[in-house]
């Protein structure tokens, strides 16, 4: 089984997208669930004075999934498993919502942690420009009710350039998303299919590609 992972900040679109991606191909789906955490708001984002449970809870939640993933028999499985995060991009975040100290507790967690986690086939890293995350945010508050200050936003996003501006352990597919709409146009999400195929067929491992394209909101 192929394992191809969709990243990107909040708002990005990955969570949507990665079920299109299972629908389309017959694959199967791994969600990142904030359901599951009790430090986490209806929003997605961690209680007052609770980030460092929040993360933690979340990181150890990823890890769980990572490590079934390995222990069952998929791989032998021809479909494609689809998920919306990296764990090893954890990290990015994260580092913004802690105390030093409790970063560096986090980081040694981390650190143990990802001795075990499988590297992904594909790596898509769906990037958009910060006024178009603050205009995606804005249409998801409609269901949350809440939506982050613009600071905060840019923040995550720069740091999620840097990661993966930097990224080497694994093929790398980074989509720049302010143009299209795959959710609703099909057109773009035909065309980020076939690019997806071409990344999984034609580059090897540690290989980094850059394209242009949008993603739907999450």
């Amino acid at each position: 089984m192929r394992m191809i992972v969709l990243e990107g900040p909040r708002g990005i679109g990955k969570t949507h997208l990665v079920g299109m991606l299972a629908e389309r191909t017959g694959g199967r789906v791994i969600r990142a669930s904030a359901k599951s955490n009790p430090f986490l708001s209806e929003s997605g984002a961690p209680e007052s004075g609770y980030s460092f449970q929040a993360i933690l809870h979340s990181l150890m939640s990823q890890f769980k999934q990572a490590h079934q993933l390995m222990q069952a028999d998929l791989f032998s499985d021809a479909s494609p498993c689809f998920l919306d995060y990296l764990v090893e991009a954890s990290p990015i975040s994260a580092r913004l919502l802690m105390s030093r100290r409790e970063a560096d507790l986090f980081d040694t967690y981390f650190d143990i942690m990802m001795q075990r986690v499988p590297l992904p086939d594909l790596i898509v890293y769906l990037r958009a420009s910060t006024d178009v995350l603050m205009e995606r945010l804005a249409l998801a508050e409609r269901e949350d009710g809440e939506i982050p200050n613009r600071e905060f936003v840019d923040s995550v996003n720069r740091a999620y350039d840097d990661f993966f501006m930097n990224y080497k352990r694994s093929s790398l597919l980074i989509v720049d998303t302010d143009e299209a709409d795959y959710r609703n146009v099909p057109r773009d999400f035909h065309d980020f299919c076939q690019d997806l195929e071409w990344a999984l067929q034609d580059n090897g491992m540690g290989s980094v590609i850059r394209l242009t394209g949008s993603a739907a909101q999450d």
